[in-house]
């Protein structure tokens, strides 16, 4: 398997055209992906604002699914790691990852 361009990775653009760049180095990189809205309807500016939140964190849930599915193979023998700071952290690497997946990651 090729290795992905690391992340984090930010999305930028409007108006249905948004690109997704590595970081820290926008602008002097290509764009990981771009994204366009399928058509000019009502909802396209929506639509692909929310592709492109969704490519950008695929960094973040790789790395929160490699570590949660590590933190369930061995919780499976000692279950008490599922209140540990291992867990704690998971899960917050997993709330973060989702909340920039659905365009969430600047609320409080």
């Amino acid at each position: 398997m090729t290795q992905h361009t690391p992340g984090p990775w930010e999305a930028r653009g409007e108006r249905g055209l948004w690109k997704v760049y590595p970081l820290p180095c926008y602008p002097c990189q290509q764009p990981v992906a771009s994204v366009h809205a399928r058509d000019l309807g009502e909802r396209f500016e929506e639509e692909s604002s929310a592709n492109a939140a969704l490519i950008s964190a695929a960094p973040e849930l790789l790395e929160a699914l490699n570590h949660a599915v590590v933190l369930l193979k061995f919780a499976f023998d000692d279950p008490s790691l599922l209140e540990s700071q291992l867990a704690h952290e998971t899960g917050a690497l997993m709330t973060d990852a989702l909340k920039k997946a659905n365009g969430l990651e600047d609320e409080a």
